[in-house]
């Protein structure tokens, strides 16, 4: 017996032994390999010239296909929405033609010898999902905390971010600006609701390390936003300047608490993006043009090294607090501020002016010219990290030296076992699909019950705005529910309470208007915070059940659920009745 415990233990100590020096030498070699980075990322910058310089320090909107525009301009990244992703006759997303004109700018970039872009996009889920063709309908944000948290299941936001990264590398596109990393803390935000993960700072920063973790396993650049903390203003930031007035220590226990956790983590984001927001008890000046946000806090407090990108520049909060205080060049502010990239959003005109007015400061300030070096060496440095210049090291007219030339096939070979190790991981994870249906199911919630009811029972009639070619009504049909168009509502007399499918024809206020005194029980796709002002519309025996998501599984889920007969369990987010 003895000798079987000493040879336990001698076994122990060496598969013990062997694990750490795996880990050993697989850190040294990720440390050659972030080596080898730094050196061609540098190599490729002392290449470019001062102009060339400035402009892989923006991210421009183009439309993809103006070939004189995107050869002028040359941006470090493109920006990718609604307005200049190529569309098919039917209105859906012409994805073919999206991958053609990527591959005209890259020509055009390589024949000028400047690194291509990075193809950047707002690909939040939810309301906000530019992309739908071939993409998974996962849920929004909020129904991803909900479902999560209800279930424990906070490898779904892993999954979720993988997910989301490997279906846009696909399509070209490896930095999609999520997640949105605000706590819902304040129920009147007119512009984060379900964006967010939820009203629980621990709870969001959990998924949104897991959502992280996700996405750069599969190679996607994680940019958390709205830093300092969008989720306690009042005021949209597209449109106002908001003001929050909250001490810093107020700001750590909730807004700040998923910042600091992370980015000062082993496995911060590769990028940040700063919010319009002035914290008036902390910094004059809104976050994305204040030194002690991007400089203080930020790269010396928590000594965060990934980029730091601004949000639009062309929004209205920095617009009038730059008529306010006489500043006249926002994307230079935000630059001497701590920026390393700058998002501008606007016509070639402006661009150029912005990219002109740059590299004017910069030839007379060599600090400033110093800086600009820094920041695009740290673009080329995520750029090459996520194989983005694969192509471009193999096609290049750069003479490397022995050394560079090195560090290029580490950097190859590592970019080629990474796409391997990917397949392999996809392989053993759960499809796509069943997450997305996992988390669209988990996500419905009762929202508002004033009377607490635990159940309800009622006709299998329902009054809904969902069109009859689509797939949930479809769905409601094989089940042999009796449906009316919502108009019907007013004139209605339900034994109990009228039910009520609610996705989007209608306002949720005109809904509740339209039924007046008669107690009704709605199934919604509504953001609930920018409609809570309409709650006093609620009667003491209504209830509110919402799928916090407008996506098509999230509509079938709510479907589900109102087959079940059963009220949801309630809602775990900030959403007061009284």
């Amino acid at each position: 017996m003895k000798k079987f415990v000493y040879v336990a233990i001698i076994l122990a100590f060496v598969s013990g032994f062997w694990i750490a020096v795996t880990l050993l030498t697989r850190a040294i070699q990720l440390n050659k390999y972030d080596h080898s980075l730094r050196i061609v990322a540098s190599k490729i910058s002392s290449q470019l010239s001062d102009e060339q310089l400035v402009q892989q320090a923006f991210i421009f909107f183009v439309k993809l296909d103006n070939s004189d525009d995107i050869s002028s301009l040359l941006p470090g990244a493109l920006f990718l929405n609604k307005l200049n992703l190529p569309k098919e006759k039917n209105g859906s997303d012409d994805l073919f033609k999206l991958h053609e004109q990527m591959e005209v700018i890259h020509n055009i970039y390589m024949e000028k010898n400047v690194p291509p872009p990075i193809f950047t996009i707002d690909q939040e889920w939810g309301y906000i999902r530019r992309l739908q063709k071939d993409f998974t309908d996962f849920p929004s944000a909020m129904a991803l905390g909900e479902a999560v948290e209800e279930t424990d299941h906070y490898h779904l936001a892993m999954l979720q971010g993988f997910y989301t990264c490997l279906e846009l590398r696909k399509n070209g596109i490896q930095w999609p600006f999520i997640p949105v990393a605000d706590v819902q803390t304040n129920p009147n935000n007119p512009v984060i609701g379900v964006r967010s993960f939820g009203s629980k700072p621990e709870v969001v920063t959990k998924i949104t390390q897991e959502f992280i973790l996700g996405m750069q396993t599969a190679r996607c650049m994680g940019t958390m936003k709205h830093f300092p903390g969008h989720g306690d203003t009042s005021l949209d930031s597209h449109r106002n300047l908001p003001v929050v007035n909250r001490e810093l220590t107020e700001l750590e226990k909730s807004e700040l608490y998923p910042y600091k956790t992370i980015l000062t983590s082993d496995d911060p984001p590769y990028s940040i993006m700063s919010a319009h927001i002035v914290f008036s008890k902390l910094s004059p000046e809104p976050a994305t043009l204040s030194k002690f946000w991007l400089e203080e806090k930020l790269k010396t407090e928590w000594a965060y090294k990934g980029l730091v990108i601004t949000d639009d520049l062309e929004m209205n909060a920095v617009i009038i607090y730059g008529s306010q205080n006489g500043i006249s060049d926002i994307p230079l502010e935000a630059f001497l501020s701590g920026v390393d990239m700058l998002l501008l959003l606007t016509n070639r005109e402006k661009s150029e002016r912005a990219v002109k007015n740059l590299l004017s400061y910069i030839s007379k300030h060599p600090d400033a010219k110093s800086r600009l070096i820094r920041a695009v060496e740290k673009v080329l440095f995520y750029k090459l990290k996520m194989g983005t210049l694969d192509r471009y090291l193999v096609d290049t007219k750069i003479e490397w030296n022995k050394d560079e030339r090195k560090a290029i096939n580490m950097i190859l070979a590592y970019s080629l076992e990474q796409e391997e190790n990917i397949r392999s991981i996809e392989g053993q994870l759960a499809t796509a699909e069943s997450v997305n249906n996992f988390l669209s199911e988990h996500a419905i919630k009762t929202l508002v019950n004033p009377s607490g009811k635990k159940g309800f029972s009622y006709e299998n009639i329902l009054y809904t705005d969902l069109p009859k070619t689509d797939p949930a009504f479809l769905l409601l049909s094989e089940n042999k529910v009796k449906t009316f168009p919502m108009s019907k509502i007013q004139n209605a007399d339900c034994a109990n309470a009228c039910v009520i499918l609610h996705v989007g024809k209608y306002s949720l206020r005109n809904v509740l208007r339209m039924k007046g005194s008669q107690p009704v029980v709605i199934f919604s796709v509504a953001d609930p915070f920018p409609a809570r002002k309409y709650l006093p519309l609620f009667g003491p025996n209504d209830i509110f059940i919402t799928s916090f998501s407008n996506t098509d599984t999230s509509v079938k889920a709510l479907v589900n659920s109102y087959l079940k007969r059963k009220l949801p369990p309630k809602a775990a987010v900030i959403y007061n009745y009284n």
